[in-house]
Parts: C-alpha cells; structure tokens; sequence
C-alpha cells in the first residue's frame, strides 16, 4: 500500500515523522512543490518521498492536511475510486483558536 500526506505544515510534518518511526515509507506534497520539501525528507530520511500534490493525491491512502477552506481545490476533480482518505483538517485558525466557518464547525469556540 502506497501512503501519501498532502500538507507538510506542523500536522504533515508531524504524520510523516509517525511513519518514518515505525519504518513506513511515505510520501509528502505541499503547494509549493517536491523541491521545497528536501529539507525535511533530509531530516527524516530515505522512507519520505516529496512530490507532487498531484501524484501523492493518487496514493492508495492519501491524508489531508492542509487548511479546511483548501480542500475544495486541493482535490477539484480527484476520483477516490475507492481510495482511502484521511481528514486531518480542522476549521479552526490555531492562532486565535477561532472557526474558519463557524457555521461549518463543530467545535464550539466559546469554548476555546
């Protein structure tokens, strides 16, 4: 089975470094492409490939995470085909704890 992680922000980075650890190839993509992820396959070795979003989106399980109002567009016209997919999204900015689209979240953030 191929694995693949669509974002290398603090959630991506944070999987990918969860899979190296228990000696499971995987592959990660982001918006600005394969070549701005060289760093971090460097620090984390042979097991994570960069690519591209396009080419990670075809893995056989594919986890998203990048910000919930990109998804739309991340996988505009992506058929699963029976595919896995990981939600690793979240409706909230970390930085003020506040719903992208409140009308659209199920945290309550009075709560936060």
């Amino acid at each position: 089975m191929k694995y693949a992680i669509v974002g290398s922000g603090e959630i991506g980075s944070a999987l990918a470094r969860r899979f190296v650890a228990r000696g499971i190839a995987v592959s990660i993509a982001n918006t600005k492409g394969p070549e701005s992820l060289a760093g971090l396959a460097g620090k984390l070795g042979s097991l994570v490939k960069p690519m591209t979003s396009e080419e990670a989106l075809q893995a056989d399980a594919v986890i998203l995470a990048i910000p919930f109002d990109a998804v739309p567009e991340a996988v505009k016209g992506v058929e699963w085909g029976g595919r896995i997919v990981i939600d690793a999204t979240n409706a909230i900015r970390l930085s003020g704890l506040h719903a992208t689209r409140p009308e659209e979240s199920l945290v309550d953030t009075d709560r936060c």
